[in-house]
């Protein structure tokens, strides 16, 4: 299955290490709302259940980088036709960096996987000076 304009967004906030609520903080709404439900909608908006708002997307944007184009192509694979539009960008799938957006600490695409980047690789492998993370396949947790 195709990324999807949400789940983008997602893995973006997510490695800029924020929280839904840590992003619901960043923006206000007319009329206001507390937080809570702000971070709620946004919940709502990563499942692609309820569109993105420009102003609320800029607002993201300051909060957390990610490629305005990248979103626009997700969220017009999403409307048109996801099987049939070829996507112009590589974005990596874990933390969603693209070529237009890469790491802020740099980074590049794994050899023979152009939907990993260098980044998240290391990081899957616990390299020196990486942040570690633990990476569990499905039949590896069913063992």
């Amino acid at each position: 299955m195709a990324l999807t304009p949400g789940q983008y967004l997602r893995k973006r906030r997510e490695a800029a290490g924020l929280s839904l609520d840590d992003a619901a903080l960043c923006f206000e709404t007319v009329p206001p709302i507390a937080a809570s439900a702000r971070a709620e909608w946004l919940a709502l908006v990563e499942a692609d259940a309820v569109p993105l708002p420009v102003g609320i997307a800029d607002a993201l944007h300051d909060a957390f980088p990610f490629d305005g184009r990248v979103l626009a192509e997700l969220a017009y694979r999403l409307d048109e036709d996801p099987d049939s539009i070829a996507f112009g960008y590589a974005v990596c799938r874990s933390c969603g960096c693209s070529e237009l957006d890469p790491c802020d600490t740099g980074c590049s695409w794994v050899v023979g996987d152009a939907a990993l980047c260098t980044r998240c690789h290391d990081r899957a492998r616990g390299a020196p000076g990486a942040d570690t993370i633990v990476v569990a396949t499905l039949t590896t947790v069913a063992a």
